[in-house]
């Protein structure tokens, strides 16, 4: 009797440690895809912020030679 208490314990035991590690890897499973998705979405907003300043700093260096050339003009 007493073999098959320690038998259906250990079953038991089996049984809840394989559904643990089962739960613990659809986890890690959906947390690994919801970190590329944010992975994803942080490379695309530091594209655009970098896209952003360029375009910026273009703007920037020719309104700066138009500048210079209308300085320029009116010193002649």
């Amino acid at each position: 009797m007493e073999n098959k208490i320690q038998e259906l314990t250990d079953k038991i035991y089996r049984e809840g440690v394989e559904k643990g590690n089962e739960e613990a890897k659809i986890l890690i499973a959906n947390a690994q895809e919801e970190a590329k998705k944010i992975i994803d979405e942080a490379h695309k907003e530091a594209e655009f912020i970098v896209n952003s300043s360029r375009k910026s700093a273009e703007e920037l260096v020719e309104n700066t030679k138009s500048e210079l050339k209308l300085f320029a003009g009116q010193a002649v």
